[in-house]
């Protein structure tokens, strides 16, 4: 299947992409009474929304469920079927933003129903990790958060800084939010990080800054800021 010729939409501006860890609660001062009733799911993502006023407007990825934050979020990106077939009629119907995979067998099951609302980067079959340079394909990465990066990418992005991207455990919980039940394994977080050194080489080469918005990641190929730096250096 051809891939999506992106436009260069953000050209030399900065993206802001939101993985699943759950770091950036903290770092945006979210209480903890209003993160336990999102885990257990008496409130929607979106209740977040409010405490993260500083990214509305922005060019924002979501990774998976990072999309249900608000409409501010420019693009939801994922590659995971499983994540899909369970998120389907939300995406579809209440978010109006980008949707991207990498996923064929997703594209196959919306073209067959007649539902072409999503845009497909293909796999480049000799780069597994990295940044794909190719038009309309990406390198797969291993993980939708990594995706995210090649998508920004291709937008334009010269700035990406990464929030929810731990590969480990804050105060017990891997995720953001409660919608996955399984355990977050040391196989499953060496495995996500296996693609960042390769990103972080080709990112030089490309000329793309990306920073880290979480002291304590275990990414540790780029640099590492806090967000009172990121707010600082973008909105001088």
């Amino acid at each position: 299947m051809k891939g999506w010729r992106a436009p260069n939409i953000w050209r030399g501006s900065a993206c802001y992409i939101i993985g699943g860890g759950p770091s950036w609660l903290q770092q945006f001062k979210i209480p903890k009474q209003v993160i336990d009733k999102v885990r257990v799911n008496k409130e929607p993502i979106s209740i977040y929304s409010p405490y993260l006023e500083f990214l509305h407007g922005k060019h924002v990825i979501g990774v998976n469920g990072a999309f249900q934050l608000g409409s501010w979020i420019s693009v939801c990106a994922f590659m995971d079927l499983l994540w899909f077939e369970e998120h389907e009629a939300k995406l579809l119907k209440e978010f109006s933003g980008l949707r991207v995979t990498t996923n064929e067998p997703i594209m196959e099951k919306t073209y067959i129903r007649g539902k072409k609302h999503i845009q497909y980067f293909a796999p480049e079959r000799n780069k597994i990790h990295g940044i794909s340079e190719l038009e309309g394909q990406c390198a797969q990465n291993g993980n939708s958060g990594a995706f995210a990066i090649n998508v920004a990418y291709h937008l334009g992005a010269k700035r990406i800084y990464l929030f929810g991207f731990d590969m480990n455990l804050t105060n017990g919980a891997s995720h953001f939010h409660g919608e996955y039940t399984d355990p977050w394994t040391d196989t499953i977080i060496n495995t996500h990080l296996r693609c960042f050194p390769e990103i972080a080489r080709d990112a030089k080469q490309l000329g793309i800054q990306i920073f880290n918005v979480n002291p304590d990641s275990q990414i540790t190929c780029f640099p590492k800021i806090t967000l009172d730096e990121v707010i600082r250096s973008e909105e001088k």
